[in-house]
């Protein structure tokens, strides 16, 4: 009589997600320590030797390639980029009330709040 008979549990089953997220966390941890430092971002914290050997192990050995010119063009970049920070002052969140930057707001929003006008919430959370 198999019905009579206690059943069997297996009360750490749920341990088995949260491994599968550590797996996950894992992998994640290990790109970050091998993925070298962005080379514009530390040219734009002076550390110019730092980028240039960056800018060498994200390009790798390409023959006949010049990381000298490459870095000064990267160099000449993120000089103009900032230039045009400086241009244009300090900039904050009342910003976003002028007409242009409103407008472009706007439109950003609109696409998602359609979504949700259209009823895409409900017909993707009742897919199963």
């Amino acid at each position: 009589m198999p019905w009579l008979t206690a059943p069997q549990t297996t009360p750490y089953k749920y341990l088995n997600g949260i491994y599968s997220q550590l797996v996950l966390f894992g992998l994640f941890t290990l790109v970050v320590v091998l993925v070298p430092e962005s080379p514009a971002w530390l040219s734009e914290k002076g550390r110019h030797d730092q980028a240039k050997r960056s800018l060498g192990r994200l390009i790798g050995r390409v023959e006949g390639y010049d990381i000298e010119h490459e870095y000064a063009v990267l160099l000449a970049a993120t000089q103009q980029s900032e230039a045009l920070v400086r241009s244009h002052g300090n900039s904050d969140w009342r910003a976003v009330f002028k007409w242009i930057n409103f407008k472009r707001c706007i439109a950003a929003t609109l696409p998602f709040t359609y979504q949700n006008f259209v009823g895409s919430p409900l017909v993707f959370g009742q897919t199963t």
